[in-house]
């Protein structure tokens, strides 16, 4: 039985489908699948072609997935074709991208903020970074007149300290020792934070 049926599809016609790049799709024979009828083939190419997916180019051209399955075992060749269809639609989708961009500087400005936002952060963005460091140069030159301030002071009271250490002797001295510590440590601890 098997013999005979491999006999009847021996002399069953087969076409060929030439597609859009030059590649020729050979559709076996077959007594009763769906793609004997070639403008079946031909729907279904020109859906995957569009950018459907399998379920709804099946759908559309009113077979099941299951028979689209049973295609593929039989003619490999149709992932390729597949692959294709959808590698020129990604590259359709860069060019349209790349003719927008061209064209419209706003869109180019959108796409790049979307698309690259350490290279192209929005102008708000800027706007705020460079506020933030106009406030933070202010802050700084606040606490820099601080400092100043502070060694100051504790420069006229070091002279100080050290004309009391001269002229005078014992329990004061030991006073001034421990004020001029204070503010040794004092000044460190300053100095640490900024």
């Amino acid at each position: 039985m098997e013999a005979k049926r491999r006999n009847k599809t021996k002399y069953l016609p087969t076409y060929t489908i030439t597609l859009e790049n030059g590649q020729e799709l050979q559709i076996k024979p077959t007594a009763n699948a769906w793609w004997k009828k070639e403008y079946k083939v031909r729907l279904l190419l020109a859906f995957l072609g569009e950018g459907y997916n399998i379920r709804e180019a099946c759908k559309k051209i009113g077979i099941k997935p299951y028979s689209y399955k049973y295609f593929v075992k039989s003619h490999p060749e149709i992932t390729d074709i597949r692959k294709y269809y959808k590698n020129q639609l990604i590259e359709e989708a860069r060019g349209s991208v790349a003719r927008a961009i061209k064209k419209d500087k706003k869109f180019a400005l959108r796409y790049f903020y979307k698309t690259k936002p350490e290279e192209f952060p929005r102008p708000a963005l800027l706007n705020k970074i460079s506020r933030m460091e106009e406030e933070f140069e202010k802050e700084r030159d606040g606490y820099l007149d601080e400092i100043r301030e502070v060694k100051a002071i504790m420069g006229m009271y070091m002279e100080v300290f050290h004309d009391l250490k001269k002229d005078l002797g014992g329990w004061y001295l030991e006073q001034v020792l421990a004020a001029e510590k204070r503010v040794r440590e004092y000044n460190s601890v300053y100095k640490r934070k900024i």
